[in-house]
């Protein structure tokens, strides 16, 4: 069962993964798994929600990573205005052939990040077909502390159904170390652990 997915970019210097550490802690990304060897050393940071995407002809953006977000002017303004450790002032927003708008920032030396939004509220992101009017909820789990219990009898159902679980808390805004996940041994015990 694929659990999650690590996307690689090595920093030129220890310097380097410094300012890119500094510029994602700026934008409120929450801080993943950090290691140090003797050999390397390496920063991770989470997103709530992301995915691999595969481009045959033009690529959508000149980068191999792309942020979408809501609120790009302002976004674009804080990088702007901050800096946020970012070694160069973002490009000018522009408009894409895709139907989005975007702007590049580099917080070290050789990283370049595309950070977009769709221009359209109606955009849908699958095609073809009519725009479909959307209704979004405002789920907010930020600051709150979540259990989940799970059995680790039909493990191949469970792990996916707490996989699913802690997606959308995520989505929502809950934070990796608000989450505490019990296991027991089988439905029998999930009343008396959640209790």
């Amino acid at each position: 069962m694929i659990k999650s997915i690590t996307i690689l970019r090595r920093a030129p210097s220890s310097s380097s993964l410094r300012s890119i550490e500094k510029f994602f802690d700026g934008l409120g990304f929450e801080q993943g798994l950090n290691w140090k060897d003797s050999r390397s050393q390496g920063s991770g940071f989470i997103a709530p929600v992301g995915q691999v995407e595969f481009v045959s002809g033009d690529a959508p953006a000149s980068t191999g990573i792309m942020i979408e977000v809501t609120g790009l002017d302002t976004l674009h303004g804080i990088i702007h205005r901050r800096g946020i450790a970012a070694r160069t002032r973002p490009s000018p927003i522009a408009e894409t052939s895709w139907g989005a708008r975007l702007f590049y920032a580099a917080p070290a030396p050789g990283t370049k990040i595309a950070f977009w939004e769709w221009a359209s509220p109606e955009k849908q992101e699958v095609t073809p077909g009519p725009a479909a009017r959307q209704i979004e909820g405002r789920l907010n789990a930020g600051g709150k502390k979540f259990g989940i219990v799970v059995s680790r009898w039909n493990s191949f159902i469970t792990e996916r159904l707490l996989q699913g679980a802690i997606d959308a808390l995520r989505r929502s805004g809950a934070v990796a170390a608000a989450l505490t996940v019990v296991r027991v041994p089988g439905a029998f015990e999930i009343p008396s652990a959640a209790g």
